[in-house]
Parts: C-alpha cells; structure tokens; sequence
C-alpha cells in the first residue's frame, strides 16, 4: 500500500485497488495485513479524502485465521461447495438480450460469459487494457471492474466512468443477497457493503461534477 495521499484522484484510485483485492484469492501478506488493521486504517483515511460517508465498519474484525481466510473465499467464490456466489457480472444478469438469441440460456441468469462479459472484454480492447489469464472466461469478474474503474477515475474519464457505474455495477444487491445465504460470507458481505458506498459515492460525486 502507498503511504502517502495527496489529492482526491489518488485517494479514489487506491480505495478499488484495495477493494478489489478481497475478491482475489487470499494471500498471507493480505491477510496479515488486514488482520494488524492496516487495510481498515488506510480506507478509513482514503474514504476521508474521497469525500464519501464516514468509513462505517473494523475489516480485521471479520478475520481470524489465514486458512479460515481461503477456505471462505473458496467455499464463497469458486464453487468448492454448492450454493456458491461468484463475484462476476454475468451471472446476475439474463444472459443475453439479443432477441433473435436461441439458445435455451439466453432469457435466464447464471451463466458466465453473459452480455456484459462481452461488453467489458470490449471495452478492455479498446483501452487496451489485458485481461489475465485466470479471468479469460469471466472478464466481468469483479476485481477487474474494480480495477478498471479505478483505471477510469485516474484517468479522469469523468463521463465514462458514471456511464461505467451505471452499466456495470448494478448487479451488487442481487450478488450481497446470494453471498448472504452462505455460512462463511459475513466477511465478503461487509466488503461489498464498502463497494456499494463507495460507488454510490463516487456515482453522486460525479453526477454533481457534470451539473457544474
């Protein structure tokens, strides 16, 4: 993590860096430091300078052991155990809304490789932005929405940026809903709790901008 914050611009762009990395596959050094309440420090201090609602909550309180950590992400994320919650676009979403689509799939959620993984992995092309190996069949993953729109913001592509908000993370209640129903998720829920402030706070902020 970087130590020092000048601007608002860098403040934005670190929080869905940070963000983003819960929805990865947990490393130690992560974890270490979110349990010493490093991670719950710097977005404290970050949410400040965003100018979103007062940081609400202690990560390191929803983290005990390293193995515990994994065996959540992987009971929550990757299927190991059924039901599962995905963090990835597509699967809260119809699949398709081409109307001369066939497929038996097209009208119905949770599949992967959806419309709006289409869509990104467009709009990754054209900002010539790569999509990881491990993401090739979900580029609406998430943690590459996070990271892409922390990508935006430094850029100060102010308008893409609301437009991206708007068409790409809206599926974040439905997602919290199914991340609810499973045992080990309280973590993952509060972290996608912080996602929706601080989108909600950047979608506001932006919207005033461009009354200016």
């Amino acid at each position: 993590m970087q130590n020092e914050i000048f601007d608002r611009t860098e403040a934005i762009e670190e929080i869905y860096l940070i963000l983003a990395e819960f929805y990865k596959f947990p490393t130690e050094d992560f974890y270490q430091e979110v349990i010493d309440g490093t991670v719950d420090h710097r977005l404290q201090e970050l949410w400040e300078l965003a100018g979103y609602r007062s940081y609400p909550i202690a990560l390191k309180d929803y983290v005990h052991q390293f193995s515990e950590m994994k065996q959540s992400y992987m009971e929550c994320f990757m299927g190991i155990t059924k039901p599962y919650a995905p963090p990835v676009e597509s699967v809260y979403k119809v699949w398709t809304t081409d109307p001369s689509a066939e497929l038996s799939i097209a009208r119905s959620k949770g599949y992967f490789m959806g419309d709006s993984a289409l869509h990104i992995r467009y709009l990754f092309e054209q900002f010539k932005v790569q999509v990881p190996e491990e993401y090739q069949n979900m580029p609406d993953h998430l943690t590459l929405l996070l990271e892409f729109l922390s990508y935006l913001l430094k850029e100060d592509q102010k308008e893409f940026s609301k437009q991206f908000i708007v068409d790409h993370l809206d599926w974040l209640d439905d997602f919290k809903s199914e991340l609810a129903k499973l045992k080990q998720s309280t973590l993952f829920v509060e972290v996608t709790n912080l996602v929706q402030q601080a989108v909600e706070g950047e979608l506001k902020h932006l919207e005033e901008k461009s009354n200016l």
